[in-house]
């Protein structure tokens, strides 16, 4: 692998990341939450906004974008 596929795959593996780490904190923790008597997280504690909308356009943008232009451009 070339030095551009492994920093594209650690881009696309934190973008990934930071996703399930969206759905953990939305969704999955707050219905447990209850459950288990797990404190209120802090909303100093999450993920700004900003870093979504740029784990997104990562996202778009190596997973829809590239596989188009790439082959169009010869990669």
């Amino acid at each position: 692998m070339t030095v551009t596929e492994y920093a594209l795959m650690l881009v696309a593996t934190v973008a990934v990341a930071a996703v399930c780490e969206g759905v953990w904190m939305n969704w999955i923790r707050p219905r447990l939450a209850h459950q288990f008597g797990w404190k209120e997280v802090r909303p100093n504690e999450r993920i700004p906004a900003a870093a979504w909308a740029g784990s997104a356009a990562v996202l778009l943008i190596l997973f829809v974008f590239l596989p188009f232009v790439g082959v169009a451009a010869g990669y």
